[in-house]
């Protein structure tokens, strides 16, 4: 006879994220809740009989569980109703007894369930990030058709039984009653002021954590206090059971790693979504992740061994993910998920402690969010002007956000997204690294995949440019600045050459590759930093292209875009130099077709006012001369070193003779087309 072997699992979420390996050799599955592995076991077949049996007898434990519980739950809602001055008990549960028996509904109680379809129901809180949160058979959480969660640990039934007959008591005191007689409250709002109530007294011991966790495990699946849409009276009972909840977890003794309890939080929150707007659920969402990180850096000052704060971390970086992927059509609801993003470690640690690398984890979590949130905000031309608007607000958010987190990490010492993988890892440390460095490649894609889709989504944006106000133009034009200005100077190849001329740069291309390549810039790292300057130069390019339309500008063009064009005369000699960018550096990112209608528009904007100085200010001829002359110089140099388009020849000759006619005073000049 063949053993069945164990089928490799993966290790509990604790020990996947600080990579090493769990501590806990205990071969059993499910031993310990806190390290709970995930493997399958498959017996021999002689032991199938008795499996069967165990199961079997599983089953009829919890047929008697259900109805205890059931029992209990009934005397609890009768003395509610009782306190609150209801006649008849809602029916809040419904009725799943059959047809077929009318003696057995007449004997069954509504919530009962027959054993034909007392089947156990195993609902697993799906990961949205596999990397970070727990398998989903780290914990389960179990219920019937009825509803009613219970656990699959049986130990700890007989305390929440306790605990449900100790609050059905409470409840019917005669001070609970007197307390409510007099107000005109509905039931569900009585309800879950006397759990609160109830809590309240019960989390004063210290053996009451099993109890906390049974009782949020409840309210999981069927949060007291919120049983329909109309009664949002009820939200500030929601939130103060949620904030129980968390300060649950550093009161009790037992709270040690309050992982388990914090799912089921997060789980209450979402329960209570269905029963709450929008605004209000994350309005609570954002109010009890600050006072979980404020109430963590109040205890970690008086008490160095206080829990740590990773599962709050947890909390709020799901909040913050139910924010980007619920509530896209409330601009205000994007405000409040921008301010969620945005605080920095020093409102939640003021003393700066070891503990500002968790924030900084936290900070890279949610802005990987910021990915989902471009997905939504795709414009397509079927989309009426007004959705426009909307989706271009959104744009500018995340720009904003995915810009700020840049110039914040940039400045810091420790890279965070280096600091995810590995904490405390130097960011000028892996510059020296070389090539098999896997962290860097690990850095790089993450912010090449969101530079790629801020790149995407503006040119979908921009092409309804007509409607979009030159302020946030030139607003998104200054945070791509300041986020390039942000970068470590390996971000930067060439600036110090285009600093002194940016027309002609180094001798030789080849004598530039060659001096970067003794700067201890690693060739396959050197091909990234290249490639990240071509992305920055290509969403420049993506952004300022709006500015210059096709059609060209003269006197009959609305003020609007002539003032467009006037403002966008910084950004042109930039731009300018994007074809340095692509020449010397050999970055292909860019569409050569749209680079030549780029500079054919841009040229011809250019030509116009030159050749119309009546209709501009006199001081917008000059500069439009002056860059006219500067394009050709950088045409110039392209031909000598052999690069750019193919035509690069014809073009040079006819901005030539263009401007050599402007300067003798000709007058206007054909413009050759490039493509």
């Amino acid at each position: 006879m063949t053993s069945a072997q164990p089928i490799a699992g993966v290790s509990c979420w604790s020990c996947r994220s600080l990579k090493r390996r769990c501590d806990k050799k205990r071969p059993e599955c499910g031993s310990c809740v806190r390290y709970r592995k995930t493997c399958t076991y498959v017996p021999p077949p002689k032991q199938m009989a008795e499996v069967n049996h165990q199961l079997s007898d599983l089953v009829q434990r919890l047929d008697i569980l259900d109805e205890k519980i059931g029992m209990v739950r009934d005397r609890t809602m009768s003395l509610l109703l009782e306190a609150s001055g209801e006649e008849d008990i809602p029916d809040l549960y419904p009725d799943y007894t059959s047809d077929s028996d009318d003696s057995t509904q007449e004997n069954t109680p509504a919530f009962d369930i027959p054993k034909e379809q007392s089947k156990a129901v195993v609902t697993q809180l799906r990961p949205l990030d596999e990397s970070f949160i727990p398998h989903p058979q780290a914990f389960h959480i179990t219920h019937n058709e009825q509803g009613l969660s219970i656990d699959l640990n049986l130990g700890h039934m007989k305390d929440f039984n306790r605990f449900l007959e100790s609050l059905a008591k409470t409840s019917g005191d005669r001070d609970e009653k007197a307390r409510y007689e007099d107000k005109e409250e509905v039931t569900v709002k009585v309800d879950a002021q006397l759990l609160i109530h109830s809590l309240k007294d019960r989390l004063q011991e210290s053996n009451r954590r099993n109890e906390l966790d049974h009782f949020v495990h409840y309210l999981y699946k069927r949060p007291v206090g919120l049983e329909g849409p109309q009664e949002l009276s009820g939200i500030s009972d929601a939130r103060s059971v949620l904030r129980l909840c968390l300060d649950a977890h550093f009161h009790c003794p037992g709270a040690q790693y309050p992982f388990i309890s914090e799912c089921k939080v997060y789980g209450l929150l979402n329960s209570l979504g269905d029963v709450m707007d929008n605004f209000c659920l994350v309005s609570l969402g954002a109010a009890n992740a600050r006072h979980a990180f404020s109430l963590h850096a109040t205890l970690s000052n008086r008490d160095k061994a206080s829990p740590t704060p990773r599962a709050i971390a947890y909390y709020m970086y799901r909040c913050a993910q139910k924010l980007f992927r619920d509530v896209f059509d409330q601009p205000e609801l994007l405000t409040v998920a921008g301010l969620l993003l945005m605080d920095r470690y020093e409102n939640f640690f003021p003393d700066k402690s070891s503990d500002n690398h968790l924030y900084h984890r936290l900070a890279v979590r949610m802005a990987h969010a910021i990915p989902d949130f471009f997905g939504f905000t795709k414009i397509t031309k079927s989309d009426p002007e007004d959705v426009h608007e909307t989706k271009r607000d959104r744009l500018r958010l995340a720009l904003y956000l995915w810009v700020r987190d840049s110039v914040i990490w940039g400045r810091d010492t420790s890279h965070p997204v280096l600091a995810t993988v590995c904490p405390g890892y130097r960011w000028t440390e892996h510059l020296y690294n070389g090539p098999e460095d896997r962290l860097s490649w690990i850095f790089f894609d993450r912010v090449v995949r969101i530079a790629h889709l801020a790149l995407q989504f503006a040119q979908d944006m921009f092409k309804f440019r007509g409607n979009l106000p030159v302020p946030r133009m030139l607003f998104f034009l200054r945070c791509l600045d300041d986020w390039y200005d942000s970068q470590p100077d390996q971000f930067k190849l060439g600036d110090e050459y285009r600093n002194k001329n940016a027309a002609l740069g180094p001798s030789t291309p080849q004598e530039m590759m060659a001096k970067f390549n003794r700067r201890l810039y690693p060739h396959k790292l050197l091909q990234q930093a290249m490639y990240m300057q071509g992305i920055y130069w290509s969403m420049k390019f993506a952004l300022a292209r709006s500015f210059f339309p096709i059609q060209g500008i003269d006197a009959s063009t609305p003020s609007l875009h002539r003032q467009s064009f006037a403002n966008c005369y910084h950004y042109v000699k930039q731009l300018y130099q994007l074809l340095w960018t692509v020449v010397v550096y050999g970055i292909h990112e860019l569409d050569e077709t749209s680079m030549c209608n780029f500079f054919e528009a841009a040229s011809r904007c250019l030509r116009d006012i030159v050749s119309n100085p009546r209709n501009w200010e006199p001081v917008l001829v000059q500069n439009a001369h002056q860059w006219l002359c500067f394009e050709r110089d950088a045409v110039k140099q392209s031909i000598n070193y052999k690069v750019g388009f193919e035509n690069w020849h014809a073009y040079y000759d006819d901005l030539n003779r263009f401007l050599e006619e402007y300067e003798a005073g000709a007058g206007n000049c054909p413009l050759y087309t490039i493509s």
